[in-house]
């Protein structure tokens, strides 16, 4: 925009803050004001409607936080959450791992070029060996975590949950991870 020497204060309405206040009494909402004619930055309309109205606007603040599930594992080893990141495919790196639900421990992290369910077996083989066989797992529905669910339930037993598969959202271990190596390695996203 410098370079053609356009200006974003040219693209809003010049309506000062009382006669603002006025018109979203009236109007209501950001989408009818554009619809009026009125183009104003988001944070006005916001602190417009605390001005307004704060008691509504704290409502609408703690109604649109997210409600988290109770999260609760009996303890150490009791289940382990796998996963696989297929955002580098394009370059045939594809990531795996596990982490354990109760401690956050990483129990194995692994980057190769396939998404087979032989080399995530591999893996979670791996961490057996350093941690020992986990109660549970917990993956979501791809093909690449069907020998380790057909060995759990073999291991542990097939009536009792030893391999939970379900949703990817519902999966732990994307999160945590990417939260941790955020902090760890200071990552701006």
């Amino acid at each position: 925009m410098k370079r053609f020497n356009l200006n974003h204060s040219l693209a809003y309405s010049e309506v000062t803050d009382v006669d603002l206040d006025a018109l979203i009494t009236d109007i209501g909402v950001r989408a009818q004001l554009r619809a009026a004619g009125i183009r104003v930055q988001r944070h006005r309309v916001r602190r417009s409607l605390v001005r307004i109205n704060p008691r509504a606007a704290a409502l609408r603040a703690m109604s649109q936080r997210p409600h988290r599930r109770l999260y609760s594992v009996a303890g150490p080893n009791s289940l382990w959450h796998l996963d696989g990141n297929h955002k580098l495919i394009r370059w045939r790196i594809v990531i795996h791992g596990g982490i354990d639900g109760y401690s956050r421990l990483i129990d194995f992290l692994h980057a190769s070029n396939n998404n087979r369910s032989s080399t995530v077996m591999t893996s979670f083989l791996n961490a057996v060996e350093r941690y020992g066989v986990t109660s549970r797992v917990r993956t979501d529905h791809g093909g690449e975590n069907r020998d380790v669910c057909v060995m759990m339930n073999i291991l542990r037993g097939s009536g009792r949950g030893s391999a939970i598969r379900g949703r990817s959202v519902h999966n732990h271990l994307t999160r945590t991870m990417s939260r941790q190596s955020k902090k760890k390695h200071q990552i701006e996203v």
